[in-house]
């Protein structure tokens, strides 16, 4: 259901330059490094224990919330690939920061094999397995606050330091559809306790 042994490390350095203009008085210019790192272990048979952390830091952004960012936060519906900055239970883009530090844990386990369709409807059943997690995001940058319903969600801004966690559950299933193509549906409840 996952890889259950091994580790991954990449890094990586960005440079931005965007010229000047007269809407932005600013230096329009900064690197940015980031750096994600995965860890997976099986703690018992074929069930796994993933651990991920991410990390984007921009240390000379200028004052303009709007660039130099990076945002975390949710996933979009029917995404093929999840977000680095990845943390469940908040909506997508939540958080916006210089600097943003991310970690995911997941419980992994399968549940069973099913392994059949009905007849010759191209659709193919594999395994069942689910997902317990935890992620956590500690950033320098500001999140929407939309605790007043009767206003447009705002910005409030936060330092390092502050951090905020999701937690939640999925029920995932590998398909086969027409016969060659293969995808993992996932089901999914979360919430975010901060």
């Amino acid at each position: 259901i996952s890889p259950e042994g091994g580790e991954a490390v990449t890094l990586g350095y960005d440079y931005f330059w965007m010229p000047y203009s007269t809407q932005y008085t600013a230096k329009n210019t900064f690197d940015a490094f980031r750096g994600n790192f995965s860890y997976y272990f099986s703690p018992f048979h074929h069930q796994v224990l993933s651990v991920k952390g991410s990390a984007w830091v921009a240390p000379q952004v200028n004052s303009n919330i709007f660039i130099g960012q990076q945002q975390g936060g949710g996933e979009y519906s029917f995404s093929p690939l999840p977000p680095l900055y990845l943390v469940r239970g908040y909506p997508v883009g939540e958080f916006i920061g210089s600097q943003l530090y991310v970690g995911n844990l997941e419980y992994r386990f399968p549940i069973f094999y099913q392994y059949s369709g009905h007849g010759n409807f191209p659709l193919f059943f594999g395994r069942w397995h689910g997902a317990l997690l935890l992620d956590s995001i500690n950033l320098q940058g500001a999140y929407y606050d939309s605790s007043n319903a009767s206003q447009l969600p705002i910005l409030r801004g936060i330092n390092t330091g502050v951090g905020f966690l999701g937690t939640g559950g999925e029920l995932r299933s590998d398909l086969t559809v027409v016969y060659g193509f293969n995808f993992t549906m996932r089901l999914g409840a979360y919430y975010g306790l901060s």
